[in-house]
């Protein structure tokens, strides 16, 4: 599953917890994150047990040093694990079946 969210610049007299907690990536992927709990929650996603279920308070997504080096790892009940390629093969290794993932791009507006 991936999500895209969008580019924000963060004023550098922000103070960085300030900045973490308004980044509009933060907003987006913990918005996101919400927003499936609440239409796929309910769905049992892990095909007869063959695969993990998607539990939406312990996410995972890509890290990304640009983006995900500024974003929380928790906002209210939602905690995010951002892992690098290496630990996610060793998580997919450790639970022998697929787990979901999302990853934040760049997003960038014509003229910026």
């Amino acid at each position: 599953m991936a999500v895209l969210f969008a580019f924000s610049p963060v004023c550098a007299n922000q103070d960085v917890a300030s900045s973490r907690r308004e980044n509009l990536y933060a907003v987006a992927l913990f918005s996101s994150i919400a927003e499936m709990e609440k239409s796929w929650g309910q769905i049992d996603d892990s095909n007869g047990g063959e695969q993990v279920r998607t539990d939406y308070h312990n996410m995972l997504a890509v890290e990304d040093p640009e983006i995900t080096s500024k974003l929380p790892t928790e906002l209210g009940n939602y905690r995010v694990s951002y892992l690098d390629s290496n630990q996610q093969i060793v998580r997919y290794k450790k639970w022998e079946n697929h787990t979901r993932s999302s990853r934040s791009i760049p997003f960038r507006t014509k003229g910026r």
